[in-house]
């Protein structure tokens, strides 16, 4: 149930979010507790309870996490980007290449910046 929950999170991440970063990791937390950890210098990381494994870059301003060992639940290829627009919101963007039809599919979503 756990990867189900997590493609469930990559795909549809919730309405909020809070994300911190650290001179090795980018930590980005839902009000509900789950947390995924990016290492954007390239480093494979591996959430253990779901075997879900991320390699995350920066892409100039673009945050880019390749996603992998989701199995069926996310087949083919997926990248998760992140990227600040001109009217200071946050996008993320998933593209998941492949599985139904060999067809790309790419879901946005829009992030306000709220202080704390």
């Amino acid at each position: 149930m756990r990867i189900r929950d997590a493609v469930r999170d990559i795909m549809y991440p919730p309405d909020q979010l809070t994300i911190v970063q650290t001179p090795s990791m980018i930590i980005i937390t839902a009000p509900d507790g789950w947390t995924t950890r990016l290492a954007p210098d390239g480093t494979r990381v591996k959430d253990e309870n779901t075997g879900i494994e991320r390699k995350t870059r920066w892409d100039g301003a673009r945050l880019v996490s390749e996603i992998a060992g989701a199995g069926q639940l996310l087949p083919g290829k997926a990248i998760q980007a992140f990227a600040v627009d001109g009217d200071n919101r946050l996008r993320i963007t998933v593209q998941v290449e492949g599985g139904r039809n060999s067809q790309t599919r790419t879901i946005t979503n829009v992030y306000d910046k709220k202080e704390r």
